[in-house]
């Protein structure tokens, strides 16, 4: 209750806190959520490993890839990658669209493609975008990246 006050008391005193989204992000939100192919790079990514009871973490690169077929009324998209394809649910919020990806193996993969346009467009509509990936192979220690990166509207 006493965040609740604090909350509501820094929101009155600073009204340019809760400002109306742009129209600009409106427009964007509405590109994004009627693409039905995301073309995915990614630009920087971390990978982690616990050894001897610590967390390693180091840089690391992820190859592009692309979700296709997206149908948001259906919840489903094709996950099209250099390794393979899949079926992958998708979710819309406020934010953006999330890609999540069930292996074989039962390991998970969350894609999120923010609503907001990345800055340095070139051809297409570009948005921001994080790629998760939470997996445990085969007994070993658990794996967990994180790459950033942008997606295009393909189509």
């Amino acid at each position: 209750m006493r965040v609740t006050g604090l909350l509501m008391l820094l929101l009155l005193s600073q009204p340019n806190l809760i400002q109306a989204q742009p129209d600009s992000l409106e427009k964007s939100f509405t590109q994004l959520i009627q693409a039905k192919t995301l073309k995915c790079v990614w630009e920087k990514g971390m990978v982690s490993e616990w050894k001897e009871g610590l967390a390693v973490v180091n840089k690391s690169k992820m190859k592009e890839f692309t979700f296709d077929a997206i149908d948001l009324k259906k919840g489903t998209a094709r996950f099209i990658a250099n390794a393979g394809a899949g079926d992958v649910i998708v979710l819309t919020s406020a934010a953006g669209i999330v890609f999540i990806e069930q292996t074989g193996q039962g390991n998970y993969s969350f894609t999120t493609v923010y609503s907001q346009k990345a800055d340095d467009m070139e051809f297409r509509e570009t948005f921001y975008a994080v790629h998760s990936r939470h997996m445990n192979l085969f007994l070993s220690t658990p794996l967990s990246s994180q790459y950033y990166g942008k997606c295009m509207i393909w189509e």
